[in-house]
């Protein structure tokens, strides 16, 4: 069966993770590598040769998704980072079914500096929650027009992308759909993102504050 789905694989400055995570997605869909900052074509052109590769330096992680995402020529998207490994596609089925559902997201593994089972929220998920905490995992299947209708990921954050980015989303009426299933296995290590802005508490909180006012305060620009 041929996939509805496309794999944006990003890439910072990992590249002794990239061959693992590469590995993951071979075989399950067509992927785009795009890096922020390294060259990492070497390894693309070696492990997944077929992929789509773009190399833009010196910009911030959604700057980066975009231009891929502007790429993807499949109804459906997801993101996987370099240190991470894909254990399945969420199912694409959800998504054909019900034209109003924006992105299906699931369960994911945590290894490395913690290793635990993490289960999706399976309930409910709206603008107010997104507002008070963030529900979803990066790795999640994104319906292209849901991308579009908010103009993508804000290129202008620096912590927590998602979060912004799926506030957004249900700020503009998409749902969401959990899928019981294990997605990803997720890499935590002394330079995961999160964990790094952690260790400077005030900086850490303010990045929230603005990731979230951004949400609260962005309208499309097309209404």
């Amino acid at each position: 069966m041929v996939s509805k789905s496309t794999i944006i694989t990003t890439v910072h400055d990992r590249l002794d993770f990239l061959e693992e995570s590469l590995l993951s997605t071979v075989g399950k869909a067509p992927i785009i590598v795009v890096s922020d900052m390294i060259d990492a074509y070497p390894v693309v052109s070696r492990v997944a040769p077929e992929a789509r590769y773009l190399h833009i330096p010196r910009c911030l992680l959604g700057k980066a998704r975009n231009e891929a995402a502007k790429l993807v020529d499949t109804p459906y998207f997801i993101i996987v980072d370099d240190d991470d490994h894909l254990i399945e596609l969420p199912s694409e089925s959800f998504l054909d079914d019900d034209p109003k559902l924006g992105v299906v997201h699931g369960n994911y593994m945590k290894f490395g500096f913690e290793n635990a089972r993490m289960c999706g929220y399976n309930g409910h998920i709206n603008y107010e929650m997104l507002m008070r905490g963030n529900l979803l995992f990066q790795s999640s299947l994104i319906r292209k027009t849901a991308w579009q209708s908010v103009e993508g990921w804000w290129e202008d954050c620096a912590l927590a992308e998602d979060w912004n980015f799926w506030a957004r989303i249900a700020k503009m009426g998409w749902t969401f759909k959990h899928e019981n299933k294990d997605i990803i296995h997720y890499r935590l290590h002394e330079s995961s993102g999160w964990i790094t802005s952690m260790k400077n508490p005030p900086k850490h909180q303010e990045g929230i504050a603005r990731l979230l006012d951004h949400a609260r305060n962005w309208s499309p620009k097309n209404v």
